[in-house]
């Protein structure tokens, strides 16, 4: 079997999207250097301050002190743009028979309304959750394990269950991805943001200013003919 794993934000939507600064800003918080929001990131991804639950606890009590709510949700994800030439690539990669997966450090309810009725081609979505009380208003985020060392963690699960490392491939764009080429997987970095996508320590090959998914394809599949699509269903439990 052949599995093909996703990063969300920035590489199956236009570039530079990020949920959770837009999330932040919508709420009318900043953003910059010195706001809330990169002093968590600091604090937790850089110095090992905080742990990954406390980084969302105190997210949440940001959120929640701004009413956040399922409105707010939908708001911010509407304006959510795919990536053009991501219903094309998806099909030519399911009928070259890869498994598609979602692995993504942002939230699946974006994920999910974004792709709507894409979600058909992917096996699995994994990313942090929001939970909602019977009024819509958010009463905690629920972090996902397999987001920066978890993502390699993730790989490791799928090696477990009978999957050579050499038939799996990455593709991501951010500094939280970086972890997944120590599982021995393919990993290929497009239009990079918060990391250096020439670093062979992170990634295999690197594609700047892709505006069209398609333009992964010949890195993908490598000259190989589409064939019959596989149908087997992965079980990550």
């Amino acid at each position: 079997m052949k599995v093909l794993i996703f990063d969300f934000d920035g590489t199956l939507t236009k570039k530079d999207h990020n949920i959770w600064r837009e999330l932040w800003n919508y709420l009318g918080y900043p953003t910059d250097k010195t706001s809330p929001y990169a002093k968590l990131y600091v604090s937790h991804v850089l110095k090992k301050e905080i742990t990954r639950k406390e980084w969302f606890d105190k997210t949440c009590e940001y959120f929640m002190a701004k009413g956040f709510s399922t409105k707010h949700l939908f708001n911010v994800s509407k304006n959510i743009e795919k990536i053009n030439g991501l219903e094309e690539t998806l099909k030519i990669l399911k009928n070259n028979g890869y498994q598609l997966h979602i692995l993504s450090g942002g939230l699946r309810e974006c994920i999910y309304y974004a792709l709507g009725d894409l979600t058909k081609y992917f096996t699995h979505i994994e990313s942090n959750r929001c939970k909602f009380d019977g009024n819509g208003n958010i009463v905690s985020l629920l972090p996902t394990d397999y987001d920066y060392e978890g993502k390699l963690k993730y790989v490791e699960i799928l090696k477990r269950h009978g999957i050579n490392a050499k038939d799996i491939i990455f593709v991501g764009n951010g500094d939280n991805d970086e972890w997944v080429i120590q599982s021995g997987c393919k990993t290929l970095c497009i239009n990079p943001t918060t990391t250096d996508g020439n670093n062979k320590n992170f990634w295999h090959n690197s594609i700047q200013n892709v505006d069209n998914l398609t333009k992964i394809l010949p890195y993908i599949l490598e000259g190989k003919q589409e064939h019959k699509v596989i149908a087997e269903v992965f079980d990550l439990k």
